[in-house]
């Protein structure tokens, strides 16, 4: 009978140690659940503020800009040039003045080819500004 009791006794204390176990496990888990939003949206805040990646995000606008230039049209050109003026004419002699527009016509395939630069250079500045972040992101943990 005395060894029945000691094997109980010990079912019990072993029963009693997993419960325990158990629940020190389920504790934890919920503490790294509670803290993790914490954690991220640290890591967030020093990615953010990090100058390296500032410094890519506004290259990325700056290429995003010229991607945009890139599409647009040549703008026209206007000018106004006064010829026969002063000098050792007389005063009423009349000048010469002539108003002028003019739009640039680029050659076929040309704008098309432009576009394209400026695309690969956006790509290459999305991948840069993916590489210090990814850079970063492996030193903060």
């Amino acid at each position: 009978k005395l060894l029945e009791k000691a094997a109980r006794v010990q079912e019990q204390a072993e029963a009693e140690a997993r419960r325990l176990a158990e629940e020190q496990a389920r504790r934890a888990a919920e503490e790294r659940r509670a803290r993790r939003p914490q954690e991220i949206e640290a890591r967030a805040r020093a990615l953010d503020s990090g100058p390296e990646l500032r410094a890519a995000a506004a290259h990325l606008a700056a290429v995003d800009g010229a991607l945009r230039q890139a599409h647009a049209l040549p703008n026209p050109d206007l000018s106004f040039e006064v010829e026969d003026f002063g000098g050792n004419l007389p005063a009423d002699a009349p000048s010469q003045r002539t108003l002028s527009i003019g739009q640039r016509v680029e050659w076929f395939g040309k704008r098309s080819v432009r576009v394209e630069a400026a695309r690969l250079e956006r790509e290459v500045a999305d991948l840069e500004q993916w590489h210090h972040r990814h850079r970063l992101s492996r030193g903060l943990n």
